[in-house]
């Protein structure tokens, strides 16, 4: 189910906690030291070694050694305007590196009633808690540190998405072209693959609002599974699933490639269930005139299923070369195929003749109709 639109006071007051903490940080010095073993994603601002810090703090001596009675009874609880909307969390619990300032990590304890300093470097990680005025804390386990870096070094809007979608942020709306984008997007499993360029915000938002409501995200050389709804938020890919993806991806670089993007999405993009297809056989064919043409390269994704869904065909015209692909001159037939049961619907593909391609641009000329501009400038010999 789709959450609610913003109201404009929402969206100013999300825009004004990313910018408040922003200046909150430069100002004064805040959060971490430069670490080389931390996430490349790191504000700039976090990117200082505090003078207070000689050595490298110790997780298991951090809250000994800077985490004062007096320090905490000092902290004023403060609201969610200025907390950081990119900060990860386990479950409910803020993680901070180990490298954070003590009066942030006592400004988070207040705020939060717990807290996890992580050690990049030395991979390690302690969790503290604050009840009634008192600290508390324990290691976490060896699978527990891994799950913690994971979580610290993902691509910060993964927590934005994540904070939005629990009502802890003001919600900002995915416009249609951003579901439209997604759809397009290679799917394994159903799932929509966030490749590069298209791991935004708003795709991870549109993904996590439609469908099975997760995403798979390039993640060390490989893709996890963002389950912003859930806990854990995500799930590491296992064999046969990194198999899948693989296969997916390849598949659709291979026709991107060969037929153009809007091609690929409609093969290897959001499944399609066989009730939001007419059955082909009710759909009467267009005349030639009216026949649905795109350009390879120049048509989208959306156009292709409005005229599949219209007409049960279309043609596509290669309008640019690809190394390996078909000739620029070339002229597919797009078509429906009956779907069975409740797979998706599919679609088939057939390359036009010569005689044919050279037939349709006489009659382009003769009945005034227009073709893909490329292929219309094409000389036939």
């Amino acid at each position: 189910m789709r959450p609610h639109l913003p109201t404009i006071l929402n969206v100013v007051a999300f825009l004004a906690s990313v910018s408040l903490w922003s200046q909150s940080c430069t100002a004064a010095d805040f959060m971490v030291a430069d670490d080389p073993s931390s996430s490349s994603t790191l504000p700039q601002a976090q990117r200082r070694w505090p003078s207070l810090f000689q050595n490298r703090p110790n997780v298991a001596t951090y809250r000994s050694n800077y985490l004062s009675a007096e320090r905490i009874a000092r902290v004023v609880r403060s609201t969610a305007l200025y907390q950081d909307p990119r900060m990860p969390l386990d479950g409910n619990t803020p993680i901070l590196n180990i490298l954070t300032l003590p009066d942030q990590v006592a400004q988070t304890l207040v705020d939060y009633e717990s807290v996890v300093l992580l050690d990049t470097l030395h991979r390690s990680a302690v969790y503290i808690e604050l009840q009634d005025g008192k600290l508390s804390q324990r290691d976490a386990t060896r699978e527990g540190v891994q799950r913690l870096l994971t979580l610290f070094g993902m691509d910060p809007n993964v927590h934005i998405v994540q904070k939005v979608i629990s009502d802890r942020l003001s919600y900002i709306d995915s416009t249609l072209e951003r579901y439209e984008e997604v759809a397009g997007l290679p799917h394994a499993q159903g799932v929509p693959m966030l490749t590069a360029n298209h791991d935004t915000y708003e795709n991870m938002l549109a993904a996590s609002t439609q469908g099975h409501r997760s995403f798979w995200l390039p993640h060390e050389g490989n893709y996890i599974l963002i389950r912003p709804w859930e806990e854990p938020l995500f799930e590491r890919t296992r064999r046969h699933a990194a198999k899948e993806l693989r296969r997916v991806r390849e598949g659709f670089l291979t026709a991107e490639n060969t037929y153009g993007r809007a091609y690929a999405g409609l093969i290897w993009g959001q499944p399609l269930p066989p009730d939001t297809w007419p059955h082909p056989a009710q759909i009467e064919p267009p005349n030639i005139v009216d026949y649905p043409r795109f350009g390879s390269h120049s048509a989208s994704h959306r156009e292709l299923i409005q005229a599949l869904q219209a007409h049960g065909r279309l043609r596509l015209y290669i309008t640019s070369i690809a190394q390996g692909g078909p000739k620029q001159d070339s002229v597919f037939k797009v078509w429906l195929e009956p779907a069975h049961g409740q797979h998706p619907v599919r679609v088939s593909i057939e390359e036009l003749d010569k005689k044919k391609i050279l037939a349709e641009k006489a009659l382009a000329i003769v009945r005034k109709f227009k073709l893909p501009e490329k292929l219309a400038q094409l000389r036939y010999y």
